[in-house]
């Protein structure tokens, strides 16, 4: 009886050796398309990854030339601000000499008046100082 045991023992043991080994191979034949699907997430991971960092990469050099070009455009409008001072400045100014050249215009022809009646009133003396 203990051999009838210990052969059913051993049928037993290569009876589950065998049903293990047809159950590694089932599971690696339903593993094998996982395995491959996850070879090519990996691949897409990094692909994805790597595509990821070049964009990071671009943002920060955006980021910075935005920066950059804020900075130029808040410099611009302060020089306009100052050129539109400035232009406001000599403005005022041209008026004021505007005004000026008007009142010595003005100024020019009442002393031309005055130098013509002045020249006339001369011309009229010298001739009766003449026929006298």
């Amino acid at each position: 009886m203990n051999k009838i045991v210990k052969l059913v023992a051993l049928g037993s043991t290569i009876t589950f050796l065998s049903i293990s080994c047809a159950t590694k191979d089932y599971v690696q034949q339903q593993l094998k398309p996982v395995k491959e699907k996850v070879q090519e997430l990996d691949k897409r991971l990094t692909k994805v990854e790597n595509e990821l960092a070049i964009l990071k990469g671009n943002v920060n050099l955006n980021k910075n030339k935005i920066e950059a070009l804020e900075k130029e455009h808040e410099e611009i409008k302060e020089k306009l601000k100052q050129l539109e001072n400035k232009t406001k400045h000599a403005y005022g100014r041209a008026e004021v000499a505007s005004k000026k050249a008007d009142r010595n215009a003005e100024a020019i022809r009442e002393l031309e008046e005055e130098l013509k009646k002045t020249s006339e009133n001369v011309q009229k003396v010298i001739e009766k100082g003449l026929r006298k």
